[in-house]
């Protein structure tokens, strides 16, 4: 269980880093950005993008903190992530890897709505597509097995 501990703590500290980046952009958009951007379709997604990442974020935080205080919870979430039935659809469904690369199309997308508005709808729309497909394919897994 401690090495599960620790891995809680490694998912915190990720999770502060992403809240961080989250409010550093934004208060970056607020304050410093040109007003050339702030009537963008790309401009506007982004910020709400980045507000949902820092909300995601916070709610994550919240829920791992709550689980490192409570020894049933813990263990109750540990027998989850470990059930192999589960660890097996989610490796069909690329989920360990197509989270976070979405995740990082996003982050890009978000970067290239100060460059180009075109650049970064297309960026947000290929990392939602992603996401919806693996959630189907897990679906699906489930459902069959």
């Amino acid at each position: 269980m401690n090495a599960y501990t620790k891995k809680i703590k490694y998912r915190i500290g990720l999770l502060v880093l992403m809240i961080c980046a989250s409010i550093g952009l934004s208060v970056y958009d607020a304050l410093i950005d040109t007003t050339a951007l702030k009537g963008s379709i790309g401009y506007d997604f982004s910020c709400g993008v980045m507000m949902a990442f820092g909300l995601l974020s916070l709610v994550m935080l919240v829920r791992y903190t709550r689980l490192l205080r409570n020894e049933d919870l813990l263990q109750k979430e540990y027998n989850k992530e470990s059930d192999e039935r589960m660890k097996s659809i989610r490796a069909k469904a690329g989920i360990p890897i197509l989270l976070v690369l979405a995740i990082l199309i996003m982050f890009a997308g978000i970067v290239a709505s100060y460059f180009s508005e075109t650049i970064c709808i297309t960026l947000m729309v290929i990392g939602i597509i992603e996401l919806l497909v693996s959630c189907f394919v897990k679906i699906y897994h489930i459902k069959t097995w």
